[in-house]
């Protein structure tokens, strides 16, 4: 007879439940907070009375304000990679891969405006210069677009060109686009279309 052994994960201590708790409540009331106000502005204070707490509750479980905001980051971004995996995966055109990612970005982030206005303040952090710590998020984000880029250059569905520039240009160009419905004096389009302008952009330039 054979006996079958199934691995259990270990079970959470209740110290680290309330951690996880204390820390995604944090986290959200920095997100919430550095959305309304950017990310130099997002004073520890603000965060926790964001959160209904005290301020040095946050020194528990976070070591200073970049910390908090390297794990912020992480947090937004995580958020949005669990939305994009399910399309990445798929063995599809490019094009109809890049479609799908678009209407995934576009639906997440109209749900999660905050979110999104903190992205892109975070997001901006992490490319100046003299930051020292990059966030982990972003690099994983970045390199799972790469990646899509460099499966299509292999199968020849684009052209032999650098993988990490092109994924460059896409974040850069769905950047623009989010930025631009947030724009009240722009009409914003449908996601159908705003995915089918990115697509053509992308895939087949602006030439006639």
């Amino acid at each position: 007879m054979t006996t079958w052994s199934v691995k259990r994960m270990p079970l959470k201590t209740k110290e680290e439940v309330i951690e996880e708790y204390r820390c995604s409540t944090i986290e959200d009331a920095a997100i919430a907070v550095i959305a309304r106000r950017g990310v130099d502005h997002a004073t520890i204070q603000e965060i926790a009375n964001e959160a209904g707490i005290a301020k040095g509750t946050i020194y528990v479980y976070f070591h200073d304000r970049d910390e908090l905001l390297r794990r912020t980051a992480d947090r937004a971004v995580d958020r949005l990679i669990e939305q994009l995996e399910p399309p990445l995966a798929l063995d599809v055109p490019l094009a109809a891969k890049i479609r799908m990612l678009l209407l995934r970005q576009l639906e997440f982030f109209d749900a999660n405006a905050s979110l999104f206005h903190a992205s892109m303040a975070l997001s901006r952090q992490e490319h100046e210069p003299n930051r020292k710590k990059k966030s982990g998020a972003f690099e994983r984000y970045g390199q799972r677009i790469e990646a899509m880029f460099a499966e299509a250059r292999r199968s020849g569905e684009i052209r032999d060109l650098d993988p990490a520039a092109v994924a460059a240009v896409y974040r850069d160009v769905v950047r623009g686009v989010l930025l631009r419905r947030l724009d009240r004096k722009t009409h914003a389009a449908s996601h159908s279309d705003e995915a089918e302008f990115v697509v053509s952009v992308l895939l087949r330039g602006i030439e006639p």
